[in-house]
């Protein structure tokens, strides 16, 4: 199975109804980003699980640390500013302009995410 890719939900002044959640793999998904893009994640799970959102950027040769957030149990945590220059999968690449997210290895399943734009 692959990384699958997250649709982005318009916010707008006429409001919107809140899509459905997409539950966490084992392989995570990606999101384009433009740096205005807002990720709602949930942990329906007993425990505090990770999510990671994966910075593929390098300064100076030295990787930048990915950035790992601990949801604690039944928590909804959301996410945004995420930097195009820090976070997207670079140029050239098959998933230029997007964001890899991971999800915590031993229950993926636990997680569930859902992408705005503002």
């Amino acid at each position: 199975m692959a990384r699958t890719a997250l649709g982005v939900t318009q916010l707008g002044s006429a409001g919107v109804a809140p899509p459905s959640m997409t539950v966490g793999t084992a392989d995570g998904h990606m999101f384009p980003n433009d740096g205005r893009t807002i990720v709602e994640v949930l942990n329906t799970g007993g425990v505090g699980r990770n999510v990671t959102f994966v910075t593929p950027k390098t300064v100076g040769g030295q990787a930048v640390d990915d950035l790992t957030v601990s949801i604690p149990a039944g928590a909804t945590r959301l996410f945004s500013r995420f930097s195009v220059d820090a976070f997207n999968q670079p140029a050239g690449s098959a998933d230029q302009g997007t964001v890899y997210v991971n999800y915590a290895v031993a229950a993926p399943a636990e997680l569930s995410v859902r992408v705005f734009r503002g």
